[in-house]
Order: structure tokens, then C-alpha cells, then sequence
């Protein structure tokens, strides 16, 4: 669900923003964290058909996360 980081309380504090590749994904991670419901969870629409690194994932990633990282 979340790589090689595991999802738990401190990691969902931490995050100002959380992103999913699937609907699946955000709706997982909300019932395993309820307080998830007050933070800001983008789907980006990604099959999660790919393994950790895949050549194919990468460019797509960022394609998507596109807005998220000119804003900074």
C-alpha cells in the first residue's frame, strides 16, 4: 500500500498531502486511519499494476504529480 514505508499514525501526522494511485487506495487508507477524513487525499488515477521503480510508472507519476511539484 504505501512501498517499502509502512502507513501508520506518525507518517499520516506528518503529511500535509497524501497521494493515491488508486480509489481503492484512499478508501483503504481511510478506514485504517479515520483521521485521514481532515486531510487533503489526491487519486491519481494510476493502475497499481506496476512494481516499485517500474521505467513504464515513472513518467506517468510525473505527469500527474505535474501541478503538485510546479507549485513549489
Amino acid at each position: 500500500m504505501c512501498a517499502n514505508t509502512p502507513c501508520d499514525e506518525a507518517l499520516i501526522e506528518w503529511a500535509d498531502e497524501i497521494f493515491c494511485m488508486e480509489e481503492g487506495h484512499r478508501e483503504a487508507l481511510i478506514t485504517l486511519f479515520p483521521s485521514l477524513r481532515e486531510k487533503t487525499i489526491h487519486v491519481l488515477h494510476v493502475p497499481d499494476i506496476y512494481l516499485r521503480n517500474d521505467h513504464g510508472l515513472i513518467p506517468i507519476l510525473r505527469e500527474r504529480l505535474r501541478p503538485w511539484l510546479e507549485e513549489r
